[in-house]
């Protein structure tokens, strides 16, 4: 993944290059394939932010998931919790500050339609705080 063109302090693309090297390695050690983006605000707005977003997509998931929308949202955020914890035991810098489960939009209280997919986020010891978001395969 290529951080250059982010218009982020060099300090906070050190904490994102990082950050998905110990998802990476830990979803190996899991047994998992991840894909990783950087999305959001970050991407295209002036800094500073708030926090920095990071899309990961877990690719060995494809067609094992079951269920609802809603369901399969679970699965994967729990997969993506699972590597997650396992990365940050590799390095303090970071740790979960709040883990947001996915929920069905009550507008039209349907389990296939989401009005929120899940997170976790991320706190780092010297940066702004980063919400992993889990990207359905």
């Amino acid at each position: 993944m290529e951080f250059i063109n982010l218009l982020i302090p060099d300090q906070e693309k050190k904490n994102i290059k990082h950050l998905i090297n110990l998802l990476e390695r830990a979803s190996q050690s899991l047994g998992h394939s991840l894909e990783s983006e950087v999305v959001g605000g970050v991407t295209s707005k002036p800094w500073p932010r708030k926090d920095i977003d990071i899309v990961c997509t877990i690719l060995d998931l494809n067609g094992k998931l079951k269920g609802t929308r809603l369901d399969r949202a679970n699965q994967q955020l729990n997969v993506l919790i699972n590597i997650t914890n396992e990365a940050i035991s590799y390095d303090n810098k970071f740790s979960v500050d709040k883990i947001i489960r996915p929920y069905e939009d009550h507008q039209f209280s349907d389990p296939e339609i989401l009005a929120f997919g899940g997170v976790i986020r991320l706190n780092s010891r010297n940066g702004v705080q980063i919400e992993i978001i889990g990207g359905l395969a």
